[in-house]
């Protein structure tokens, strides 16, 4: 059938019925979700309908029953084309889940529809449209502001009143071009919908709906052929309506479409009449650009940013080319130019690209100089040195008002970037903050592969996101890259539909979007401001919405952290009885209210908060008032002293501080709205949460080291290690490695292999860097890892004092883990450091750190995986994509093991699980021990082991001692450290002093040596640990020409590392020194017996049978027991539970590295026959219950032949060890750490 005998049909068809039938039909049809992705097919049938003569239809109504729909919809679709290449893709699914904020407003959008990225589209037209509504009006009449309203109000309308019920799973079936009948239950809600439908209601005073309705009948489609068809599509310049007309009846058409409608008929409006509005007084660019500049300042947090600047010449005169708008980032100034609007933008680019290479020859000038236009006065900047000149940077924006996409030639010689003005407004209402618009642009410099012939910036912007800023993560570099041309609209889409998921239902202030708001708990959002330094909190009581605020701008850093202290605490209280208050009148009365914390210290010292001095809240916690912050929003201005409420959350012991709050809160807005029930709320809420532990407190810990608070690290994002496993993945095929999947012994040889290689590229990297630049950057950084770890592990410590939402194991055990990767990552690239000793002229920057450590990440788990497989300790295999991407595989379940170890380490380490008093440590005093290990050191170290951790002391407090400047590492030259070290420790001399420091100094001849070894190895020997002194971790000092750097809580680190170790009987590195082994060897023996004791202990509260080191060949000695057996640490007789306890005491030191752990699995469950410990155990075991009526008759134990005892044979040990909690092999033997004896014995059953 021709394209013309479709529509003679059509029209035959259509003129069967009312043109309410048809109208009803196509609306249902077209807003059926499963339909979204038929468009054209849609549009092609309205364009019929609006086309023909109203008096042929039926005048009565032929569709009364679905039925009568499903069959008239059968019909036409029978009858409709199949527009392949028109419908080639599916829309976003959406229905209001993205919503457009305008005049104070949310509404609700449709976003799928023909024109992408439909929400930047719509603040482009608010930002060109709505500054000259004043001018438009006086001359067309029209006003962009009310038109605007109305398409919004008219969406969001459409949205709210109808509904739809489409099953999820079904709408990831929709295919480009679907088309279905719509289910029953929504035809009946639009067939209400299109009844009762009035769109004059919907905007009742200047409603511009007569210039977006079409008469039935006066549309001209039906002579126009499939090719201009097609054509018009494309344009967009189909049917630009949003009703069809008839009689005084409008029938809505396609309303996913009315966004697109109203963009495209003002930008015929604006060339029309371009010149008039602007009235020649000055561009139209500059009328909107103060629209956008503020756009730009709510969403981008710089403290340099201007409107309306030009260049300066030397004899500073501004230069004719003025920029919208100028920021500064970093290094680059960014100069925003908005083009006029115009129908030949490559003709208008090649015009201002002269004046835009003169304005930036004028800002090579230094210092660089900026006209401020509005100001009147110029600004200057000048650079501390070369490399920190501004680099001025212009973006060149092309208002593109038509929906239509249109080729513009780009001169190739224009500097900077040229963006369409809707792309650039999509990605600065994306980017996290504006150094990811230079880093955006920066991708898009380097990656100049993507050729797709209908991608947009956007759609790059998209990928780059999703892909972490590496679009091909493997080895094989395609020549072409195509992406989706719908990327940038899909990836938009999910960014807003996840943002107004959260987002309230009313506003605070200003655009939601200058905020970014994430979900703190169930009940509580938070809001930061985007282009300030501001933050509130957002909680809802049924349907009243609450804002906690406080002008974190005017702050120091305490006060802003107790007012927020506040606001949570304020919120958390109120979320704990809402069900309680909800009733309240107040709360029913208004939805909004606003609760505002001051300091009482800013109050008094900042006259912009004078008006709040009447609340003086001296000796009190808090003083409050009410008022409105504005129309209908009651507030509350809430003023503390900082001092009593510091205090209080200082020594709090139960809540009683958060309910005084709760009750301050609810007294003052009870009294805006009063409510006699308030009385016996406050009772309910004293019975409910009075007495319990606070939710909120503030701890306080003694800093043992100078460090500054605020100090952070850098860290690895998504993009470095992918970049690092791109480039393994690079090395893996240039080493002729083929994909596939390996195991033993080829998985160890591939492993080895392109470790090896890593290790070079890591080597060459290295020595590009400045050696004296970089020391000092990475031990600040590395001290800051630590900093962080020391403040999370004591707040974890603390934790039990409070109550909280979270798994305190759970949260300390990952707080650990990643502590240990970050530590371990940047100890080995100092250590690296040190061992290259590089010479180059590069900075290492904090890109070029944050890729380094990913690398070494990555090569630390290739050091894992080759150890494992070395060492047998966990089959894994290895498999290589076809991109050559590297991934180790263990066994399944492998993963979960780690973490439930952790966790169950870090349950003990927080006292969640294990007696205390039951934990077991030397017998000996202290002060004893230490002495005579001093000794020992000194006589074969020529410095005593407490005098070395009082100069780790000394160095970890250096601006306490030496009244320097708190920083993140410090440096001073040997006579300086000895000075103060002979002055802060009298007892201590010079050449004391002197082999100290070089004993904990890390030098460059040692960092390849294993003692015992005499080679040295290829790489840092990261696989040792017993045998490897010269490492980090024990010397913290690094040697620069004659200055030593350290970082103060690494030497801090090295003092409690020695001590540790050496309190548990052991050193933490192999010392071949005859003196200080005997001193150790002593002590550990002494441990091992407090550890025999303390077992004897436990077991003595469970029952008066108990005997320790049993030998039995000496107790029984006609019994002829084999001396060979040894003896038994512990045996108990459960009488009660009918159990004798056979219990082994071993003290083995924590391991630190895997080649360890294989020691430790040998040395408790052997090796091939040898079983170990295990096996000796089983030996006495199966002794014990072959000869059990004499060895309990020797004992002196009550036996009951005809009840034999059961016998469990426990393995007790100081610590957790990862054999214990995952045996290699199967065991009846229970392993268990000695402060849960007592628990495991409580609860052990008679049948164990």
């Amino acid at each position: 059938m021709t394209w013309n005998d479709k529509i003679a049909k059509l029209v035959e068809l259509f003129f069967s019925f009312s043109v309410k039938d048809i109208s009803t039909s196509l609306l249902c049809s077209y807003l059926w979700l499963p339909n979204i992705a038929s468009p054209i097919k849609h549009l092609f049938l309205y364009s019929i309908l609006a086309s023909l003569e109203p008096t042929k239809f039926q005048k009565e109504d032929k569709i009364r029953q679905y039925e009568d729909f499903v069959t008239f919809l059968k019909n036409i679709y029978s009858l409709v084309p199949s527009f392949y290449l028109l419908e080639d893709y599916i829309p976003e699914i959406d229905w209001g889940e993205v919503k457009f904020h305008y005049k104070n407003h949310n509404y609700k959008i449709f976003y799928g529809s023909e024109l992408g990225n439909v929400y930047d589209y719509l603040t482009l037209f608010q930002i060109i449209y709505t500054p000259w509504d004043e001018e438009y009006f006086q001359q067309t009449n029209r006003s962009a502001s009310k038109e605007l309203e109305f398409c919004l109000k008219l969406q969001d309308y459409f949205i709210s009143e109808i509904k739809q019920n489409v099953d999820k799973k079904r709408l990831e079936t929709v295919e480009p071009g679907s088309i279905e009948i719509p289910e029953k239950e929504f035809w009946e809600s639009i067939s209400l919908f299109i009844s009762i439908f009035d769109p004059l209601k919907i905007m009742e005073n200047g409603n511009p709906i007569e210039m977006y309705s079409i008469n039935i009948g006066e549309y001209n489609f039906l002579e126009k052929n499939e090719q201009s068809f097609n054509k018009m599509c494309l344009k967009g310049t189909l049917l630009p309506y949003y009703f069809l007309k008839v009689s005084d009846k409008y029938y809505p058409l396609m309303p996913r479409r009315f966004s697109m409608t109203l963009i495209d008929k003002w930008a015929v409006l604006l060339y029309a009449i371009k010149d008039k509005i602007s009235k020649g007084k000055f561009s139209y660019s500059l009328g909107y650009g103060g629209a956008l500049h503020k756009y730009i300042k709510g969403r981008c947090k710089t403290r340099y940013i201007f409107p309306l600047v030009s260049a300066v010449d030397k004899e500073n005169r501004a230069h004719s080319l003025i920029y919208n708008t100028s920021l500064i980032v970093k290094n680059k100034l960014l100069l925003i130019y908005l083009l006029e609007p115009t129908s030949d933008f490559s003709e208008e680019l090649q015009k201002v690209k002269k004046e835009v290479k003169e304005s930036l020859e004028l800002l090579e000038n230094q210092p660089t100089t900026l006209a401020l236009h509005l100001e009147r006065k110029n600004i200057s900047f000048t650079p501390h040195s070369s490399k920190e000149q501004l680099e001025p940077y212009p973006i060149i924006l092309i208002p593109n008002i038509f929906t239509e996409l249109s080729k513009i030639e780009i001169p190739v010689d224009m500097p900077g970037k040229v963006l369409p003005l809707d792309n650039f407004l999509a990605l600065i209402d994306e980017v996290e903050d504006i150094q990811e618009l230079i880093e955006f642009f920066n991708f898009l410099d380097s990656e100049e592969r993507i050729k797709s012939p209908f991608t947009i910036i956007l759609d790059k912007f998209g990928a780059y996101k999703d892909s972490a800023g590496v679009l091909v993560p493997g080895a094989r570099e395609p020549n072409l890259i195509g992406l989706d041309p719908h990327w940038g609209s899909h990836f938009r889409y999910k960014s807003l539909k996840a943002f107004w998921e959260i987002y309230p239902p009313v506003d605070f202030f200003d655009h939601p979007r200058t905020w970014k708001v994430s979900r703190e708990t169930p009940t509580r959002i938070r809001f930061e401001a985007r282009g300030f330094l501001g933050a509130a909190i957002y909680t809802a009581i049924n349907d009243s919405n609450l804002f906690c605020n406080a002008p974190f701008h005017a702050m120091n850093f305490d006060q802003a952290q107790l007012s927020n202290l506040l606001m949570e605490c304020l919120e958390d209280s109120i979320s704990a009885v809402k069900d309680i208050i909800k009733n309240l009148a107040v709360f029913s009365q208004y939805r909004q209210f606003q609760v505002s914390f001051f300091p009482d210290s800013l109050v008094q010292s900042n006259d912009d908060f004078k008006h709040l001095r009447h609340l003086n809240c001296k000796g009190k916690l808090w003083m409050s008032d009410t008022g409105f912050v504005q129309e209908g929003i009651p507030g509350l201005r809430i003023v503390f002293n900082y001092d009593q409420v510091q205090k209080s959350l200082l020594n709090a012991k139960d809540n009683s501080t958060e309910i005084k709050l709760l009750i301050e809160f609810l007294e003052k807005i009870n009294a805006v709205c009063y409510d006699h029930n308030i009385r016996n709320i406050k009772k309910l809420i004293i019975r409910r949460i009075h007495g319990k532990k606070p939710r909120f407190k503030i701890f306080m810990f003694d800093k043992e080291v100078e460090f500054p608070d605020l100090a952070s690290f850098v860290s690895p994002e998504p993009k470095h290690f992918k970049l690092a496993r791109k480039s393994i993945a690079q090395i893996a095929k240039n080493s002729n490695i083929n994909s596939g999947e390996y195991v033993m012994p080829q998985a160890k040889d591939i492993i080895d292999k392109v470790k090896k290689e890593v290790i070079s590229e890591l080597n060459k990297k290295v020595r590009n860097f400045d050696f004296r630049s970089s020391i000092p950057f990475l031990i600040g950084n590395t001290d800051g890892v630590l900093h962080l770890f020391e403040r999370e592990k004591m707040l974890a410590r603390q934790s039990d004092s409070i109550e909280v939402d979270y798994e305190r194991d759970k949260k300390y055990s990952e707080t650990y883990r990643k502590f240990i990767s970050n530590h371990k990552n940047y100890r080995y690239l100092i250590e690296k450091f040190v061992q290259l000793k590089p010479s180059g002229k590069e900075k290492l920057t904090e890109d070029i750190l944050q890729y380094l450590l990913a690398l070494i990440d990555q090569l630390h788990l290739i050091y894992e995986a080759s150890d494992f497989l070395h060492y047998g300790i966990q089959p894994i295999g290895l498999v290589i994509s076809d991109d050559y991407i590297f991934q180790v595989k263990y066994e399944q379940g492998f993963d979960e093991k780690q973490k439930a170890f952790a966790q169950e380490q870090a349950k003990y380490d927080l006292g969640v699980i294990g007696e205390r008093n039951d934990r077991v440590f030397s017998p000996r005093d202290v002060k004893v021990f230490i002495e005579e290990l001093n000794e020992a050191f000194y006589s074969e170290l020529s410095f005593s082991l407490q005098n070395m951790v009082l100069v780790c002391e000394i160095l970890s407090n250096w601006p306490f001692h030496n009244k320097t400047q708190i920083n993140t590492y410090y440096t001073s030259k040997l006579e300086e450290i000895v000075l103060v070290c002979e002055k802060n420790i009298p007892s201590l001399k010079k050449n004391e002093i002197i082999g100290i420091i070089g004993f904990l100094t890390l030098k460059q001849e040692n960092m390849l040596k294993i003692d015992g070894q005499e080679n040295p190895c290829e790489d840092l020997p990261v696989w040792e640990i017993s045998k490897r002194l010269h490492r980090y971790n024990l010397k913290p000092l690094i040697l620069i020409d004659d200055f030593y750097y350290w970082g103060p809580y690494s030497t801090q680190r090295v003092g409690k590392i020695w001590v540790g170790r050496i309190l548990s009987g052991s050193l933490p590195v192999l010392i071949d020194k005859k003196k200080i082994g005997q001193v150790l060897e002593e002590e550990k023996k002494l441990i091992e017996k407090t550890l025999e004791t303390r077992t004897y202990e436990i077991s003595k509260r469970f029952t008066v049978y108990v005997e320790k080191n049993v030998e039995l060949y000496k107790r029984d000695k006609g019994g002829r027991h084999p001396v060979d057996l040894g003896d038994y640490d512990v045996l108990a007789f459960l009488e009660t539970k009918n159990v004798i306890l056979n219990i082994e005491c071993k003290d083995i030191l924590q391991v630190s590295c895997l080649k360890d752990v294989k020691r430790l699995r040998e040395k408790i469950f052997g090796e091939e026959s040898d079983r170990g410990h295990i096996g000796r155990i089983e030996v006495r075991t199966k002794y014990l219950i072959k000869n059990i009526t004499r060895i309990m008759m020797v004992l002196q134990w009550p036996f009951d032949r005809s009840n034999i005892p059961n016998i469990v044979s426990i393995y007790v040990s100081r610590h957790l060890y990862w054999w214990t909690v995952n045996p290699p092999y199967e065991t009846d033997i229970k392993f268990i750490r000695i402060d849960s004896l007592d628990d495991f014995l409580s609860n052990l059953s008679n049948n164990s």
